[in-house]
């Protein structure tokens, strides 16, 4: 289906493609070409190779969101109904959860197999992905009470998913874009500094739900973490300019194969966004993603700062707010499944309403 839109899309391309035609979106071009060339240099071509076909469905999609979505309007609504279609799934794995573990939902759920997105951390980023969408357009619809009330009742239920699955990686970055959310939005400085209070009283009530963070065993190697990124920073400079090769098959083989430190997990990747660019690509691909990825926050917030009113700022400040929440979230593990495609999407979406500025093919509708 991707394929076909993309088919379909390669021939109204002319005005979509122009969202790439700035630095940041540039940069992506050359740090997807960077990945294509050097494909042949990887110590597995076989492994990388079948990764990367795995992964032409998402740049399909990359591609083709700034076509296909091509007004403000159509971006809503995408953004709209992919949170409410993550919110009932989660929705229904939090019945099942807690149907099936009653009382012990919370102390248990983050285990219990099997996960309804992949992982439990990647369900949680799910949720908390959801949850700032539907808050945009609770505040976007504050005057409609029926769909007002379809956004928080779909808030309400990421909230409980993101409390009873407990995964303290997506919660500590779920504070954190909250605090972000407020000073990027919020007008004066009284305001910003007032909604400090609001990630730090949320940080409380999550130390108080979550136990696991009073877990000493995980939480003295964040669940083996500090063994494989170590080893893996071992591993990257042995290969530091070019790394080892793309994809996570290639990963497993080399990692696996080393001798790693002894541990109960089977690591897929190296729990670190920015580590397993440097093992996948050395430090010639650390820095075109670090150039990709600054160059590209930069236009966002520049392009932020430009809008005088809280309404104008909001759609902005959701994508900032996203970026941050996944970014934090990939210091201590790396964005995965569905949480990949989030990020992923983000790329073209945040060019397409950046260039809101730049009278581009996108129009501004209320």
């Amino acid at each position: 289906m991707i394929f076909g839109v993309f088919v379909y899309s390669i021939f109204h391309a002319r005005q979509g493609i122009r969202v790439w035609f700035n630095r940041a979106g540039i940069a992506f071009v050359i740090l997807l070409t960077f990945i294509i060339v050097t494909l042949p240099l990887s110590t597995s071509l076989t492994l990388s190779a079948r990764d990367f076909v795995k992964m032409l469905p998402e740049l399909a999609l990359v591609f083709l969101i700034p076509i296909v979505f091509c007004t403000r309007s159509k971006l809503e609504t995408v953004l709209f109904y992919s949170a409410v279609g993550l919110t009932f799934i989660l929705g229904y794995d939090l019945i099942r959860l807690v149907h099936v573990l009653g009382p012990d939902a919370i102390a248990k759920a983050h285990a219990f197999e099997p996960f309804i997105l992949n992982h439990s951390n990647v369900a949680s980023m799910a949720a908390g992905a959801a949850f700032f969408v539907l808050a945009y357009f609770a505040w976007k619809w504050r005057n409609d009470q029926m769909r007002l009330g379809i956004c928080l009742l779909g808030m309400a239920v990421d909230i409980a998913y993101k409390i009873v699955i407990a995964s303290r990686g997506p919660q500590i970055a779920f504070v954190v874009a909250i605090g972000a959310a407020g000073l990027l939005l919020l007008p004066g400085w009284r305001r910003k500094l007032l909604w400090v209070l609001v990630p730090v009283i949320a940080a409380g009530l999550i130390l108080i739900f979550n136990q696991r963070f009073f877990d000493k065993v995980s939480m003295k190697g964040l669940c083996d973490r500090d063994k494989v990124w170590m080893q893996s920073w071992e591993l990257a400079k042995e290969r530091p300019v070019l790394g080892y090769g793309f994809g996570k098959k290639v990963f497993e083989k080399v990692y696996h194969s080393s001798n790693p430190p002894a541990s109960p997990f089977k690591f897929h990747h190296t729990h670190e966004y920015w580590l397993f660019a440097l093992f996948q690509h050395g430090w010639a691909g650390v820095l075109l993603y670090a150039s990709a990825w600054v160059l590209l926050m930069m236009r966002l917030l520049y392009y932020l700062s430009t809008q005088c009113t809280v309404e104008k700022k909001l759609l902005p400040g959701l994508i900032a707010v996203l970026l941050i929440f996944i970014h934090f979230y990939g210091l201590a593990d790396y964005p995965d499944n569905i949480v990949k495609l989030m990020l992923l999407c983000l790329i073209p979406v945040t060019l397409a309403v950046t260039g809101l500025g730049e009278q581009s093919n996108i129009e501004h509708s209320t």
